[in-house]
């Protein structure tokens, strides 16, 4: 008996395209492949095969598209009997598209962090150099006002970078809605 592959995406996200193809009751046991719309596999990992109290064999394969793809196909092969059915799923082109975006964003959110880190230490190799030079505070009220201005210029530094990394995280929170 041979029934009709089915093939469906189980989930999306950040990491990739969850895809599932699966053959329900084939005897003898089949064999699957999964293609992109060039023909090339998809994954190299064998389906999991169960066999029912009939005697029919279940196949099933989980693989993730990390890469955009546009059509994925599963093929279910009896060689025992010279049959096959094949089975094809369209994916939306939004799924580049935001894949490209994603990328672009993450590249982007790091550059940011990296400048408003190398900023930060810039600006404190300056003051320490400063104070190295011998300036030394000439009393205590000015030292304690030294004190609060760099607490509040390291905390300004810093909502700055908490800034850029919250506007990278809804950036990339849109893209994957």
């Amino acid at each position: 008996s041979l029934s009709d592959p089915t093939l469906s995406v189980v989930s999306a996200d950040s990491s990739g395209v969850t895809v599932e193809c699966e053959a329900l009751c084939w005897m003898p046991a089949p064999l699957m492949t999964v293609l992109d719309e060039d023909g090339n596999r998809l994954t190299d990992k064998e389906p999991k095969q169960e066999q029912d109290p009939k005697g029919c064999y279940n196949t099933k394969q989980n693989f993730i598209l990390n890469n955009p793809v546009s059509r994925v196909v599963c093929r279910v092969d009896q060689q025992q009997r010279n049959q096959s059915k094949t089975v094809k799923i369209l994916l939306p082109d939004f799924w580049k598209d935001s894949y490209i975006k994603a990328i672009c964003l993450s590249v982007a959110g790091t550059t940011l962090v990296c400048i408003s880190v190398f900023s930060l230490y810039i600006g404190l190799s300056k003051k320490c150099s400063r104070t190295d030079e011998g300036e030394q505070p000439q009393t205590t009220i000015k030292s304690d006002q030294n004190k609060k201005s760099n607490s509040h210029e390291m905390n300004s530094l810093l909502n700055q970078q908490s800034v850029a990394e919250n506007t990278q995280n809804s950036m990339t929170e849109k893209l994957n809605k």
